[in-house]
C-alpha cells in the first residue's frame, strides 16, 4: 500500500511491489555506492549472507546479458 502511494506521489506509472522497491534500493543506493555486502544483507533482513551474494550474482549476470544485447543492437 505504501509503495503504491509513493508511486502515485512520484508519478511513476508502473506497478511497484515492496520486493521490487527493496531490491532496487539495495542496488541503486547501496551496492552501487560501495556499501559492504554484509551491510546490505542486514538491511534486507537476509538471515544468511549467501542469499544476498546469490542475488547479487544473478543481478550481475543479467546486467552482462543486457550489455551484450545493447552492443549487438548498436552494431546493426
Amino acid at each position: 500500500m505504501l509503495t503504491q502511494m509513493y508511486c502515485i506521489l512520484q508519478r511513476i506509472n508502473k506497478h511497484l511491489t515492496t520486493y521490487t522497491a527493496r531490491h532496487t534500493f539495495a542496488t541503486t543506493v547501496t551496492l552501487e555506492n560501495d556499501v559492504p555486502i554484509e551491510t546490505v544483507s542486514q538491511m534486507l533482513g537476509h538471515k544468511c549472507i549467501r542469499t544476498t551474494q546469490d542475488w547479487v550474482q544473478i543481478r550481475l549476470y543479467i546486467w552482462r546479458i543486457l550489455e551484450q544485447f545493447i552492443k549487438r543492437t548498436n552494431r546493426e
